[in-house]
């Protein structure tokens, strides 16, 4: 996985992919296209962020994804828990070849559910309700965040 210091996100990578499934990079280009280790990283690593950002309902929305992102970047099984469901999405994508019915204003509010599942066997769908952290502890949290993309060996 790779922290992307400028979207303060986690992203997967090709590696990823290869590394956890049976797919093999050719396959993978055939499905998403040329700019396909851009689409993992940018396009089907995000839909996953979108969707957990998506189920909180407070009036704080931004302070709640600051702390979301500190508690996922900062805990292992979290950021496990994130890289299976975002391979799971990837493995959709692929053998949908990128179905663009997904992009209705319907499937928007829903992940398959081998994802799904993956969030929650990981912790992180119980994470998507009101969170509170001491503002101290999340601004040192934040300050231990990489300032470049850095490879996380998860």
């Amino acid at each position: 996985m790779v922290f992307n210091a400028k979207t303060q996100e986690l992203y997967i990578t090709i590696d990823d992919v290869l590394n956890e499934t049976s797919f093999s990079s050719k396959d993978v280009q055939d499905k998403l296209g040329e700019s396909f280790e851009r689409v993992i990283e940018r396009d089907l690593s995000r839909d996953v962020y979108r969707y957990l950002h998506g189920l909180y309902r407070g009036f704080d929305n931004k302070e709640h994804t600051r702390i979301l992102n500190a508690l996922i970047f900062n805990n292992g099984n979290y950021q496990e828990g994130l890289k299976w469901a975002m391979v799971e999405h990837v493995k959709g994508a692929v053998y949908s070849g990128l179905d663009l019915n997904k992009y209705s204003a319907e499937s928007l509010k829903a992940l398959p559910d081998t994802v799904l599942w993956e969030l929650k066997n990981g912790g992180l769908l119980d994470l998507s309700g009101e969170l509170q952290i001491d503002p101290e502890l999340l601004n040192e949290i934040e300050l231990s965040y990489p300032d470049i993309d850095t490879v996380l060996d998860v």
